[in-house]
């Protein structure tokens, strides 16, 4: 197993002498599963000269899917770091608790049952809270907080679905058939302008889609966000919804920033993101957070669960350890 990969990812881009590109070197590569047959490999490659150096030979197998990028080894964490990550685990296995120990009878509204509704956004919730903290420990910040960004988006929408019910649910499925007729419009708008072929079965389709949908709709546009939160409880989940939008998801400066940085007149540009201890901290935590009010929300308005308690401590562990925003 090669020691480090991209061990040195930063490329430093001096202002005053500009020399040779430097070659990544293979050593840089990390959790590279590399038998011996094919270390050989590359050592006879490297002398061969059929490629410059052994990094490039690597590369080489890695393009041929002969070598099987594993996992980032992990690095030392902060305690702190370790604590959350040891709670998260917590409140995920509480969470998980309250939809298996949900006994629901169908009604006419089937899946628009409220009650459905806010269980499926509990299960969302759980996979993207799965994700943020694994992308965390990978030391993937921006896509882990990418992740923190649809939970908060979650806890808006369960927090107006507990205030509204049936009236948000029919909101969301008037907000689907618009962007459907949205999506539909755009595909053949865009066919057109470069020539496709607008008479095609599939061309025709897509007109079906747009004339079916328009007389269901009422022409309701999307739903707003920074409507959704003022008609819940939960509204100060907008301002992190917004923060996490800005430097998670959208292509902002604030995102590309993190890329960057200053030190003794060179720009330095990383591959992956500028990120401290405590952002790494503070990911995990909204991430919790998120979490929690979201499988609160949902154990209520299903009736409240035998995983209640559980859910309840997990709720109290998290002030008791003093980690509030």
């Amino acid at each position: 197993m090669l020691n480090k990969i991209m061990k040195r990812s930063k490329q430093k881009i001096r202002k005053r002498k500009v020399g040779r590109p430097k070659t990544l070197d293979a050593t840089e590569f990390v959790g590279i599963r590399l038998p011996a047959d094919l270390l050989k490999r590359i050592e006879d490659w490297a002398r061969g000269g059929r490629v410059h150096g052994r990094s490039q030979a690597v590369r080489a197998l890695i393009d041929k899917s002969i070598l099987a990028l594993m996992p980032r080894q992990s690095e030392p964490r902060d305690p702190e770091f370790a604590k959350s990550v040891a709670y998260a685990q917590k409140l995920l296995d509480a969470s998980i608790a309250v939809v298996g120990a949900c006994h629901i009878n169908l009604n006419a509204q089937g899946a628009r049952d409220p009650k459905i509704v806010a269980l499926s956004l509990l299960c969302r919730s759980i996979s993207n809270f799965r994700a943020s903290v694994r992308l965390a420990q990978q030391d993937q910040p921006s896509e882990a907080r990418a992740m923190v960004r649809l939970l908060n988006e979650n806890l808006l929408w369960i927090g107006s679905l507990r205030e509204k019910r049936a009236e948000f649910v029919k909101e969301m499925i008037e907000e689907e058939r618009h962007n459907q007729k949205v999506l539909a419009q755009v595909t053949l708008d865009l066919t057109r302008k470069h020539g496709g072929d607008i008479a095609s079965d599939g061309a025709l389709q897509l007109r079906n889609i747009v004339r079916k949908l328009s007389g269901q709709s009422k022409g309701q546009k999307t739903l707003k966000a920074a409507e959704v939160a003022s008609a819940g409880v939960v509204e100060l989940a907008y301002v992190e919804y917004l923060r996490f939008s800005l430097d998670g998801v959208h292509c902002s400066v604030t995102a590309l920033g993190k890329h960057l940085s200053r030190e003794e007149g060179e720009l330095t540009l990383s591959i992956v993101p500028n990120t401290s201890p405590s952002e790494q901290l503070d990911t995990v935590l909204h991430a919790c957070r998120a979490l929690m009010g979201v499988a609160v929300a949902a154990n209520e308005m299903v009736g409240f669960t035998s995983a209640s308690e559980l859910l309840s401590a997990a709720v109290d562990e998290f002030e008791r350890n003093g980690w509030r925003f």
